[in-house]
């Protein structure tokens, strides 16, 4: 089906939350030496875009929406989590290839596939979000499987392909990611967060920076790391 039978959901909302970035990126001072429109850089050489981040941010908020549209009881999730939690995957990604090479683990791209196929994608989105959210939807895959490869080996050093997984060994290699993780340099943009060694952590500092009377300053739920968007504008919250 061509993109113009599939007209783009939310497009508003896409306009305001690329206003409120950039406005944050703008007022704000990095503590890090980040480039114009990167979002993280691992290690001096691997680059995120802003631009990847967000784009994959509002194309999961329009899945969230359309998938919603079946649940009235869904929960509605602060943009600023979405985006905290899309820059750590994509931040993931490389360091666990990297993990992988150094162990000398595969991952089949046949269970790639597989794992893929267990998050079909609603009617309703953009070719251009469908795209995205495939792409998006490999890398979860291919990290789910890393994780339960890597704990799979620490156990049993003889398994070494992802064809050979039986069980989900994911905390047996705990150690080996920690240990990893803790020997990369990683910068994240204070937009979309802080590093602390294993995920971005979105502060309220983040987007605190109002960019209109509407905007609030967001501070997450200590306990369960969520932020309470009751009181967010439509611009910062998806499936609100």
């Amino acid at each position: 089906m061509s993109s113009s039978s599939k007209p783009r959901r939310r497009s508003s909302r896409r306009v305001l939350v690329a206003a409120s970035a950039a406005t944050v990126l703008l007022s704000g001072c990095s503590s890090v030496d980040l480039n114009p429109g990167q979002a993280a850089i691992i290690n001096d050489d691997v680059k995120i875009s802003q631009n990847e981040v967000d784009d994959t941010v509002m194309a999961a908020c329009d899945y969230i929406e359309i998938s919603a549209e079946d649940n009235p009881d869904a929960q509605a999730l602060a943009i600023s989590d979405l985006r905290s939690n899309l820059t750590t995957s994509k931040i993931l990604t490389p360091l666990y290839a990297d993990l992988l090479d150094e162990l000398d683990l595969t991952i089949r791209p046949a269970d790639v596939d597989k794992l893929t196929g267990q998050n079909p994608l609603p009617d309703g989105l953009s070719d251009e979000d469908e795209e995205i959210l495939t792409d998006y939807f490999e890398e979860l895959a291919v990290l789910q499987l890393s994780q339960a490869l890597i704990g799979s080996h620490a156990v049993d050093p003889t398994v070494t392909n992802s064809s050979q997984l039986t069980t989900d060994e994911s905390a047996s290699g705990a150690d080996t990611v920690s240990a990893f993780l803790d020997e990369q340099d990683v910068d994240v943009n204070p937009q979309y967060g802080t590093w602390n060694g294993a995920n971005v952590v979105f502060e309220s500092g983040s987007l605190s920076t109002p960019v209109s009377e509407r905007a609030q300053p967001l501070e997450a739920d200590p306990e369960t790391g969520v932020t309470d968007v009751s009181d967010l504008p439509p611009s910062q919250v998806c499936g609100g």
